[in-house]
C-alpha cells in the first residue's frame, strides 16, 4: 500500500492548524486573483502575431496547423483509422488547453523515442494566470517538433495554411486540440491505465502541497483495489473529485471550476486521463492563489496498474478532498 502523508502536531481540541487556514483564506480574498479566459475580439482573416494580440481564435488556427502536420505524418505512416470526435466542450479555460497541449506533447515524445529521436519535454504549467499567448507558445513548440519529425522521416510538410475563424473560445480550442491528440494515437497508441495512474499520483501529491500550505492534516490512503473495475467506474469518481475541488475553490473565494457533464458513449482510459488533466489544472489554480510554487515530481509508470488501481487512487484523493473542504468550512 502506498501512503501519502501531510502531518503536523496539533491540539486535538481544535481544528488542525486552523488559524493558518483563516489567515490563508483572508489572503486569498485580499488577492482577488480572478482567472478567466480571454475574449476573442478580432475578425481579421490574416493575423500578425504578437504577445498582446493573441486570442483563442489565433490559438485555434495554430492548432489546425498542428492537425494538418499530424495528418501528413499519419498519411506517410499509412494510418487510415477514423479519428474519434471528442464531442462538444464547455467552460474550458486557457489553463485547461495548456494542459491538453501537454497531453499531445507526451504522445509526441513517446513517438520520438520509438523512432530514435530526442523526445520533447513537457511544458510545466506557469505559476500565474494562463493566457492565450501562453497556450500559443506551447502549441508553437509542438508545431516545431512535428517539423523535426517530418524532417527526420523525410515526410513532406503540409503547405496550405488553415483559415482564421473569429470568435473561437478556449472550449473550441480544447476540442480541436483533443481531436489532434486522438489523431496521433494511430502513431503511438492510446493512453493506458498506467499513464492515468501516474497522473492521479500527481494529483495526490499536489493536493498534499495545498493541504500542507493550509496546515490541514490529511493522509491519502488508497483503499483496497477491486476487481472488475472499468473506465466508466473510474470516471464517476473523478467527476466527484472535480465537484469537491469546485467547492474548495468557492470556499477560497475563487471562481470555481464549472464541471462539464460526464461524456456519453464508450469511456476509455483516454477519457479518464482527460479528467485528470482538468483536476491537475484546477489544483494548480489553487496553488497559484495560495502562493505555492512547488511542483510535484513525476513518478515512474507502474506498468501493472489497472483501472481498479486508478479508481483506488481516485477514492483516496476523494477522501482527502473531503477532509480539506471540511477543515476550510469549519474555519470560515
Amino acid at each position: 500500500m502506498v501512503y501519502y502523508t501531510c502531518m503536523r502536531e496539533y491540539d486535538a481540541t481544535t481544528l488542525p492548524c486552523g488559524s493558518t487556514v483563516g489567515r490563508m483564506l483572508a489572503a486569498v480574498v485580499a488577492s482577488a486573483l480572478i482567472l478567466v479566459p480571454a475574449t476573442a475580439v478580432s475578425a481579421q482573416s490574416v493575423r500578425n502575431f504578437d504577445e498582446l494580440s493573441i486570442t483563442p481564435s489565433d490559438v485555434h488556427q495554430h492548432v489546425l496547423r498542428v492537425r494538418a502536420e499530424i495528418d501528413a505524418i499519419r498519411g506517410a505512416r499509412g494510418a487510415t483509422d477514423a479519428v474519434r470526435d471528442p464531442g462538444r466542450q464547455s467552460s474550458r479555460l486557457p489553463i485547461h488547453v495548456f494542459a491538453k497541449a501537454n497531453e499531445l506533447r507526451s504522445k509526441i515524445a513517446r513517438f520520438q523515442v520509438e523512432i530514435g529521436m530526442q523526445p520533447i519535454d513537457a511544458e510545466p504549467l506557469p505559476f500565474r494566470e494562463v493566457l492565450p499567448e501562453n497556450v500559443f507558445g506551447n502549441i508553437d513548440e509542438i508545431l516545431e517538433e512535428l517539423g523535426t519529425i517530418q524532417a527526420f522521416l523525410d515526410i513532406a510538410s503540409s503547405t496550405s495554411d488553415p483559415p482564421f475563424i473569429a470568435g473561437r473560445t478556449p472550449s473550441d480550442v480544447y476540442r480541436t486540440l483533443w481531436e489532434a491528440s486522438y489523431a496521433f494515437d494511430a502513431l503511438v497508441g492510446e493512453i493506458t491505465p498506467p499513464i492515468v495512474h501516474q497522473s492521479v499520483q500527481r494529483i495526490a501529491d499536489d493536493l498534499l502541497l495545498i493541504a500542507n500550505r493550509l496546515e490541514i492534516e490529511t493522509i491519502i490512503i488508497p483503499p483496497r483495489v477491486e476487481e472488475g473495475i472499468v473506465p466508466r467506474d473510474v470516471i464517476q469518481e473523478s467527476f466527484v473529485n472535480m465537484y469537491l475541488i469546485a467547492r474548495i475553490q468557492h470556499e477560497l473565494a475563487m471562481p470555481p471550476f464549472i464541471v462539464p457533464p460526464i461524456p456519453g458513449g464508450a469511456i476509455t482510459p483516454t477519457n479518464v486521463f482527460d479528467t485528470t488533466l482538468a483536476i491537475l489544472a484546477e489544483l494548480h489554480r489553487i496553488k497559484v492563489v495560495l502562493g505555492i510554487e512547488q511542483r510535484s515530481p513525476v513518478t515512474g509508470l507502474n506498468q501493472n496498474a489497472t483501472p481498479g488501481a486508478v479508481r483506488s487512487m481516485m477514492l483516496g484523493v476523494q477522501a482527502a478532498l473531503r477532509e480539506v473542504l471540511a477543515a476550510i468550512r469549519e474555519e470560515a
